[in-house]
């Protein structure tokens, strides 16, 4: 925050040269009873609590360095509006007539998307917006059976004399899909 000075037993401050960038953020903040999906755009910075970059309007961010320093680094907060109106634009791409397009509500970076829009733009366009957004709340949507899973790779290298081989697949939970599969399809 703004002046505040920073102080820890005998450390010195310094200020970084080095600029941390914000990163867009997609929160989905709930599924209702009529399964209209609320969510938001908002900033997220890599390490820190999002609790705390929600609340609080930080412009500096402090860590603790080698040789009893403290190293400030100035926040830059990307413009968020270019990511608000693409997010606008797809969901609009997914209403399936012109009345459903009225019905989706936007004030700022707030949305509240109509069920018959919600499906059909989170089974179609989330993947593809994973590449922007940091996505929050994923949780919230198992009334879309929309589930959360991390993957794990599995690696299996055979040589021989001249070579070394290898096979790798991603398993999510009782799915396994091959490495190769998943570069062809374009996932990563």
């Amino acid at each position: 925050m703004e002046n505040v000075d920073v102080l820890y037993q005998d450390y010195e401050v310094e200020y970084s040269a080095t600029e941390i960038q914000t990163s867009p953020m997609l929160v989905i903040e709930k599924v209702d009873a009529d399964k209209a999906l609320y969510l938001h755009v908002d900033h997220t910075l890599t390490g820190t609590d999002l609790s705390i970059a929600e609340r609080f309007d930080l412009t500096w961010k402090v860590s603790l360095g080698v040789n009893h320093k403290i190293i400030l680094k100035r926040i830059i907060r990307q413009p968020l509006d270019p990511f608000i109106a693409s997010l606008h634009k797809t969901i609009l791409r997914y209403a399936p007539d012109k009345q459903a397009k009225k019905n989706i509500y936007q004030e700022n970076n707030f949305f509240i998307v109509p069920a018959d829009t919600a499906g059909p733009f989170l089974l179609h366009a989330l993947p593809s917006l994973l590449k922007d957004f940091v996505l929050v709340g994923a949780e919230n949507l198992r009334e879309y059976k929309v589930k959360v899973v991390s993957p794990k790779l599995n690696v299996a290298f055979s040589s021989g004399i001249d070579f070394l081989e290898g096979e790798a697949s991603l398993n999510f939970e009782d799915e396994t899909i091959s490495l190769q599969q998943v570069l062809s399809v374009g996932y990563l």
